[in-house]
């Protein structure tokens, strides 16, 4: 079977933010955004060749600016794993090399997944920690 020609690559995006103002409607605005390609479908166009269409995910904060370049800041709605997610890997960031922290060595990942184990081999002792002050 031979390979299918790329006829064109097409980005689909997707994200939800907060804005930081409203926005004015038939207004066009200008968007500076980070994101993930979470899926690349090969769709089949008949005719010996194929379109590739990436669907995107939004990953960060985003920046829109209005026609007079003023800028518009917009936080990513994170769900609350993501948000656990970002805490730890602040954590690493903030105390990795520090003196006192020697068990942040490991690579973000590694310390992610290993804090994630110990939370949850600890649930209990941690629920009443946080419950019981």
């Amino acid at each position: 079977m031979t390979e299918l020609k790329v006829n064109e690559h097409i980005a689909k995006f997707s994200g939800e933010a907060n804005l930081s103002q409203p926005l004015k409607e038939n207004h066009s605005y200008k968007v500076n955004a980070e994101f993930d390609v979470n899926n690349i479908n090969h769709k089949n166009k008949q005719d010996g060749s194929k379109d590739l269409i990436y669907s995107m995910k939004s990953t960060g904060i985003v920046e829109i600016k209005d026609e007079k370049e003023k800028i518009i800041l917009a936080k990513k709605i994170l769900t609350p794993s993501q948000k656990l997610r970002f805490a730890i890997e602040m954590y690493h960031n903030k105390h990795n090399g520090e003196p006192g922290y020697d068990f942040i060595n490991a690579e973000p990942e590694n310390f992610y997944e290993n804090t994630i184990k110990l939370i949850n081999g600890n649930l209990d002792n941690i629920i009443r920690l946080i419950y019981t002050k």
